[in-house]
C-alpha cells in the first residue's frame, strides 16, 4: 500500500510540474509578445511625438516670419510718413505724432503675433503630454515567470 502511494504521489508530483513547466513557457511567451507590442507602441509614439515637434518648429518659424514682416512694414510706413513730411515741409509734433501711431500699431502687431504663437506652441506641448500619457497607459503589464523551486513547491502541494 505505502509503495502505490508513493507511485501515486511521485505520478502528481510529476504531473504538476510538468504542467508548472507549460504555464511558464506559456507565460513566457506571452511576455515576448507583450514586450514586443510595447516596443511598437513606443516607436509609433516617438514618431508621432516628432511629428508635433516638426509642428512646433513650423510655429516658431511662421512666428520668427511674421514678426520681420510687421517690423518691415513699420519702417516702411515710418520711411513713407517721414518722407511725405519732409516733401510738405512739415516738422514737429505732427511727425513724431505719426511716429508713435506707427510704433503702437508695431506692438500691437508683435504682442499678438506673439500670443498667437505661444497658444500653438502650448496646445502642441499639451498633444505631446498627451501622447506620453496614453502610451504608458497601453503598454500591458508582463506576467512574473514562476521560478524553478515555486514550481516544484507547486508540485508537491497537489
Amino acid at each position: 500500500m505505502l509503495p502505490a502511494l508513493a507511485l501515486t504521489f511521485g505520478m502528481s508530483a510529476g504531473q504538476g510540474l510538468l504542467s508548472s513547466i507549460m504555464n511558464k513557457s506559456a507565460i513566457e511567451a506571452q511576455n515576448k509578445l507583450q514586450k514586443e507590442q510595447n516596443r511598437l507602441n513606443t516607436i509609433e509614439a516617438a514618431y508621432t511625438i516628432s511629428n508635433v515637434q516638426k509642428q512646433q518648429a513650423a510655429v516658431r518659424r511662421q512666428a520668427a516670419a511674421d514678426l520681420s514682416t510687421a517690423q518691415r512694414m513699420a519702417q516702411m510706413a515710418m520711411g513713407d510718413a517721414t518722407a511725405q513730411a519732409a516733401a510738405a515741409g512739415v516738422k514737429g509734433a505732427s511727425v513724431d505724432a505719426v511716429a508713435d501711431d506707427v510704433t503702437v500699431e508695431l506692438d500691437r502687431a508683435t504682442a499678438e503675433i506673439q500670443a498667437s504663437a505661444i497658444t500653438s506652441e502650448a496646445n502642441l506641448n499639451e498633444q505631446i503630454r498627451s501622447i506620453a500619457v496614453q502610451t504608458r497607459l497601453n503598454l500591458g503589464s508582463l506576467t512574473k515567470v514562476p521560478g524553478f523551486g515555486s514550481m516544484l513547491a507547486g508540485a508537491a502541494i497537489q
